[in-house]
């Protein structure tokens, strides 16, 4: 019988380390954890976007408690995304986290998916409050507040991970400042120890890497191959910036089309963070930085540069080692999926050891990691609309995305749309465990224009009733605070 994992060792101090730390400390206390990081290495200083799964996994999950959190992170609230990438006259549209098209209103004749279709575009509560720039804390009836919280964060890079440093040693997490000189492999293709640069070997019965694109362990040292997205999603750079707030926050991340590639904009209690995701094979570095400045002359010259590449390695745990966040799989940021992906996979990490006694077997790993293979998938797959369908600008960049993406795991449920329209029958073409699920594709294709042969029919008191749900949005919208007010009802005074 397999021994029990009694001690893990964490490579690489970030985010993905240091979440991945404290969810196995929070799920198998009697673990013995240990963190490795270099603070000759310290995190990216760049303003980060999440998906709606964060917050909760963060405060009822790793049990971080809110008030210290906002106090130390002081994270916006994130609602959605917006989208400038319809042709200009069309307007933009919005991404929402409150999943709208999951639902069926009373007295309407189908799911609400098919009134946001035959509308061009999907509303909701959100959306709303996204367009009035408000924030997600609705009037109770006795008086005062409520948040609503299907919302994600953005938050500052750097003063998450020190904030999750400092949990992390108050929750007896070993953390050793060093960098690693040496990984072992042993004869069964497994790690037998790693050393550090002082010398010391540190030995586990279960290694995580978190070293980033680097993936010291999993791809370097054991040689996992590689499965690359390129035919799917083309940019592979990114230039990027911020500025000093001279306005209120907005409630979502923008993102903008540009020539070669597309722009986000994040909204940080005291700045902009910005970023132009494009392809190298079309324009070069320093063009993409000048085009930056163009849109967004508050830039100015302080722009920094990012190489990657869209893939993730075949296996995510191989033998006694496993890999999370960038070690182990990397999509541009488009739907904001780096540190839901961590969560995630950390999440899983820990129920496989729960469920196993710690004491993991061959045919656990194998599942494991079919379930996370299908989740970096279906992220490649969702974004593959996002550029095969993105009719903003006729550049060459544009006209090889709408001409030879491939669509790859999308490919069937366009076709069903094409023919069908907004059918909850299609949500059995996607992956069944869908970061997005099926609402989040119709959002996409929806908001997008997607043609499809199917024509709505709805009576005129359908329209009314659909046209009374919206301006009941609205409503509601107006009557939620400004998020300048809500965070500082939620946000105490540093």
């Amino acid at each position: 019988m397999n021994q029990p994992i009694d001690r893990v060792a964490v490579l690489g101090g970030g985010s993905a380390g240091l979440m991945t730390a404290l969810t196995l400390r929070s799920m198998l206390p009697e673990l013995d954890v240990t963190l490795v990081h270099s603070s000759d290495l310290p995190p990216i200083g760049v303003g980060e976007s999440t998906t709606s799964l964060l917050p909760p996994f963060l405060h009822e999950g790793l049990r971080l408690d809110p008030r210290e959190f906002y106090q130390a992170v002081r994270p916006t609230w994130k609602l959605g995304i917006r989208f400038d990438w319809r042709p200009a006259e069309e307007g933009h549209f919005y991404y929402p986290f409150d999943r709208p098209a999951d639902t069926r209103s009373a007295g309407l004749g189908k799911e609400n998916a098919y009134y946001h279709f035959a509308d061009g575009q999907v509303f909701s509560p959100y959306t709303e409050m996204m367009d009035q720039q408000k924030a997600p804390c609705l009037p109770r009836p006795e008086g005062g507040y409520a948040i609503d919280h299907q919302y994600g964060y953005h938050i500052e890079n750097r003063a998450f991970v020190r904030h999750l440093h400092d949990v992390a040693l108050k929750r007896g997490i070993h953390v050793l400042d060093r960098r690693i000189k040496q990984i072992n492999v042993d004869p069964a293709g497994g790690v037998a120890g790693v050393r550090l640069d002082d010398d010391n070997t540190l030995t586990a019965g279960l290694y995580v890497d978190c070293t980033g694109f680097a993936s010291k362990l999993l791809g370097q040292a054991l040689e996992e191959p590689f499965i690359d997205y390129r035919d799917s999603l083309f940019c592979d750079r990114a230039v990027t910036g911020t500025w000093p707030r001279a306005a209120g926050v907005l409630p979502y991340t923008t993102s903008q089309t540009m020539n070669h590639g597309w722009c986000w904009l994040i909204e940080l209690t005291d700045r902009v963070n910005c970023g132009y995701v494009f392809s190298s094979q079309f324009c070069s570095e320093a063009e993409a930085a000048e085009e930056l400045k163009s849109r967004h002359p508050m830039v100015g010259d302080h722009v920094g540069a990012v190489k990657f590449r869209s893939g993730r390695y075949e296996r995510f745990w191989v033998n006694n080692v496993a890999a999370v966040g960038n070690a182990a799989g990397f999509v541009e940021p488009l739907e904001a999926t780096g540190l839901h992906m961590v969560a995630v996979s950390a999440r899983t990490l820990g129920q496989a050891l729960v469920d196993s006694d710690r004491r993991v077997s061959a045919a656990m790993r194998r599942q494991i990691n079919r379930f996370i293979a299908g989740l970096w998938d279906d992220i490649r797959d969702f974004l593959a609309i996002h550029f095969a369908f993105n009719r903003r600008l006729d550049t060459p960049f544009w006209r090889h995305c709408r001409e030879n993406t491939n669509l790859a795991g999308a490919r069937g449920l366009l076709d069903f749309y094409r023919q069908s329209g907004p059918s909850s029958i299609g949500a059995q073409l996607i992956h069944r465990n869908s970061i997005f699920r099926y609402e989040g594709y119709l959002t996409m294709l929806i908001g997008l224009g997607v043609p499809s042969d199917y024509a709505m029919p709805a009576t005129d008191e359908e329209r009314q009733r659909w046209q009374r749900l919206r301006t009941s949005a609205q409503e509601m919208a107006a009557a939620a605070l400004s998020m300048d007010d809500g965070l500082a009802m939620a946000m105490p005074p540093t």
